[in-house]
């Protein structure tokens, strides 16, 4: 038999039918903001990292606290390095007086003058170099240290004057780090008129102090002078520039250039020390190299 169809029927919603359920909606929101605030907090879970305010200041003072614990924390020494030295003592200062000459001699006669000899170009950088001697430190007073200067044997031989005062045992002490300085000390730019000189200087140690000016003091206890020491040989006479430009300077060999001379020119001869000679052009007054005017 043939099915009967249903009527049709048509329905219309509401104008309100197709509005959300609110209500729903605001217990599901409720219900997932407790669980966001109140999950993390019960299970301790960091859900993202704090903001600076939070620990910031709080990580920046734990790691300046670390650094300065660090600074302040003396290293320790690598394995195997040996200890620091000590610190150096400062410097002893001397100040050296001129030289004086007690004798002269040629073979056994001896002669009364001496005139000058250029010793001290030789002598006062040694005696200087005591303020390294370990004698030297703390030592105070004068020291009066004389030299045997033998041209034919080319040898010098140190001695102890009796003016000394500086303490007998770091005294004896010196003479034999002087002993040592001129032991094999070179005399063949020493010029010289006689074959055997006696020589005496007078050292004062003055503490701590730096190297001073030369003093004044002559050691006249040790006798009579026959002559003195010199930083250079008097000389007289001119010469001629023969190199092309002679080079002038305040002082022998590493002195500041004062003038140049040109090729030709003649010059004064003043005095000479080794191969340097003090000259005089013009206004300029100076040592050359012994090669640049011939001599």
């Amino acid at each position: 038999m043939p099915r009967e169809d249903a009527p049709l029927s048509i329905e219309i919603p509401k104008p309100d039918a197709d509005r959300p359920a609110w209500a729903r909606v605001g217990i599901v929101a409720a219900a997932g903001f407790l669980i966001g605030i109140l999950w993390p907090r019960l299970t301790n879970t960091r859900i993202a990292p704090n903001p600076p305010a939070d620990n910031g200041a709080t990580s920046l003072a734990s790691v300046s606290a670390s650094a300065s614990a660090v600074a302040a924390a003396p290293s320790p020494p690598p394995l195997g390095a040996a200890p620091s030295p000590p610190p150096a003592p400062a410097e002893q200062g001397i100040m050296v007086g001129p030289g004086v000459i007690l004798h002269c001699r040629d073979g056994k006669d001896e002669q009364e003058e001496c005139g000058a000899l250029e010793f001290d170009p030789v002598a006062v950088p040694k005696i200087k170099s005591l303020s390294q001697c370990p004698a030297a430190s703390g030592a105070t007073g004068k020291l009066s240290i004389g030299f045997d200067v033998d041209f034919r044997h080319k040898a010098v031989k140190v001695l102890l004057g009796k003016s000394t005062t500086v303490a007998h045992e770091k005294a004896q002490a010196l003479i034999k780090c002087a002993d040592t300085a001129f032991d094999k000390v070179s005399l063949g730019t020493v010029p010289h008129e006689h074959r055997r000189y006696t020589v005496f200087y007078t050292a004062t140690f003055a503490g701590q102090a730096k190297n001073g000016e030369p003093t004044n003091e002559k050691p006249s206890a040790e006798g009579p002078a026959a002559g003195t020491t010199t930083s250079e040989s008097p000389a007289s006479g001119t010469a001629t520039v023969n190199w092309d430009v002679a080079i002038v300077r305040d002082a022998p060999k590493t002195g500041t250039i004062v003038g140049r001379v040109l090729r030709g020119s003649k010059v004064k001869v003043l005095a000479h020390q080794g191969e340097w000679f003090r000259v005089q052009y013009g206004s300029i007054t100076g040592w050359v190299y012994r090669g640049t005017i011939g001599l």
